[in-house]
């Protein structure tokens, strides 16, 4: 299969480790497309979605964004939406919802099936005020999903949570337990994320 991945740093593996390393060596003889870049955004990705590979097409894509949508959403410059530099910055949930759906408009005819992968974290304290903004980014995508046919929600949070690792690490350890910075995955935290591709990719028409 060809099955291109579509995020931010996550995606990338830097900084921190790489769930899509570990595909690779669990997916000898599959052709794994790393498109991820470092800071983007759902409107950043978008944007950049011209300049990517979709010949051959991909059997699949899997699009994971939206970390850091929310902690833009949340920077000081968010009531006035000008950066300190005069420039526009993306902020509101309708304007996430927005290119996320121009995104999947995009991609949903270049591909068997889109993955819309909800984000996971911003910190590991879950009832911090940004993984709320992260959830409610997380519930914009699954509404969008129903809208294609060949598109699909990936609930990145509960099934990384339901992880039997994670569900060991929980009670155990304090501080961080699945990413360097609470952002970024640690060896736990990537190979967690790869069970979760992993199931996914296993459930596509091989």
């Amino acid at each position: 299969m060809r099955i291109a991945f579509l995020g931010d740093s996550l995606t990338e593996g830097v900084p921190g480790e790489s769930y899509l390393r570990r595909l690779e060596s669990a997916l000898p003889g599959h052709a794994l497309l790393n498109w991820g870049r470092g800071g983007d955004t759902i409107v950043s990705l978008h944007e950049r979605l011209g300049e990517l590979g979709f010949e051959p097409r991909p059997d699949a894509v899997f699009l994971w964004v939206g970390v850091n949508d929310a902690i833009v959403m949340e920077s000081p410059y968010y009531l006035t939406g000008r950066e300190a530099s005069g420039d526009s910055v993306f902020a509101a949930d309708d304007e996430f919802a927005f290119y996320y759906r121009r995104t999947l408009d995009y991609l949903s005819p270049k591909t068997t099936r889109v993955l819309a992968v909800g984000p996971l974290l911003c910190g590991e304290d879950l009832r911090d005020p940004l993984n709320s903004r992260i959830a409610g980014l997380a519930a914009i995508v699954r509404g969008l999903c129903r809208d294609w046919p060949n598109v699909n929600f990936v609930n990145m949070r509960a099934e990384f949570f339901a992880d039997e690792t994670a569900q060991r690490a929980l009670p155990e350890r304090p501080g961080l337990r699945f990413t360097i910075d609470g952002v970024h995955l640690n060896s736990t935290g990537a190979d967690i994320v790869a069970r979760v591709f992993l199931r996914h990719i296993a459930r596509l028409d091989w």
